[in-house]
């Protein structure tokens, strides 16, 4: 399982270098006004109000009262301040990330932006690493607990499926290209799984299971 995560890790850090290097090179740009025009096909008042929707449960603003939610509720009340910390460290790190590669990579927004919608670089997407940072935190402390399987999918599928939209809403609007959305997906996830190597290797989260010793034979 270990193993398997190196490769995740290794894969996806291939696949965000890539499509970083698309992005500087301006390859993409067919790719992401191909993208924004399918989106805009949808485009009608009440969409309109639901990407809205979408995209505010992946703002800062949001992110941040939901994190605060979770460090006070694990902290406070579980008792179990490994994973309120957890969540700090996953939020600040997506956020510290974030920043230095838009800093970097410097990226106009979308010349068809409503103006006054953001002010920041485009690349990656703030409110796609916040959201699939904190989501998928989410998903993999559900995966770890102990309720039933058909509830850990049920659960997490509707948090993937919330960490899509957020990324189609940003399109939609106008506040972001397709490759800024998926160098974003690419960067969170990479985060994640190797915060999920260090936790294998330190277990800040959860405690290491004792291995069962084999029964010698006699």
């Amino acid at each position: 399982m270990k193993n398997k995560k190196y490769i995740i890790a290794a894969i996806l850090l291939v696949l965000f270098t890539l499509n970083t290097t698309l992005v500087v090179l301006d390859v993409y740009k067919s790719v992401d006004f191909a993208v924004r025009d399918f989106l805009m096909g949808f485009y009608c008042g009440m969409a309109d109000k639901i990407m809205q929707i979408f995209t505010f449960l992946g703002s800062t603003t949001w992110i941040i009262i939901l994190s605060l939610v979770m460090f006070f509720f694990f902290l406070l009340y579980e008792k179990k301040s490994h994973f309120a910390f957890g969540t700090a460290i996953v939020i600040m790190s997506s956020t510290i990330l974030n920043q230095a590669s838009k800093f970097i990579i410097r990226r106009p927004r979308p010349p068809y932006m409503p103006i006054g919608l953001e002010s920041s670089y485009s690349y990656p997407s703030g409110h796609t690493m916040a959201s699939a940072s904190l989501y998928g935190f989410i998903i993999y402390l559900i995966c770890k607990s102990n309720i039933s399987k058909g509830y850990k999918i049920f659960f997490s599928s509707l948090l993937g499926i919330l960490v899509l939209m957020v990324m189609a809403s940003r399109i939609y609007l106008g506040a972001h290209y397709f490759s800024d959305v998926v160098g974003g997906l690419l960067f969170s996830s990479l985060l994640l799984v190797c915060l999920s190597i260090i936790e294998d290797k330190k277990h800040f989260l959860y405690e290491k299971v004792p291995e069962k010793k084999e029964r010698k034979a006699k």
